[in-house]
């Protein structure tokens, strides 16, 4: 899965930096999926604090994308 924010950069449709950023978040869902109970309440707490943007930043790319088309 990490692997599709590498295509999608190498596609043009995610800017470097940020298919970086957020192929970690692939990593974490895997976490979150298959070692739960190594999760912190803390953490994922963190992330709903400062990084729901990304979805929205994610969505924004593709859309625009998929325009310039």
């Amino acid at each position: 899965m990490i692997e599709v924010f590498d295509i999608l950069n190498s596609a043009g449709a995610l800017e470097t930096e940020f298919a970086e950023n957020i192929r970690g978040m692939a990593g974490y869902r895997n976490r979150l999926v298959h070692m739960y109970n190594q999760v912190d309440k803390d953490e994922i707490y963190q992330i709903l604090q400062n990084r729901l943007d990304d979805f929205d930043t994610f969505v924004n790319a593709i859309m625009d994308y998929v325009k310039s088309l």
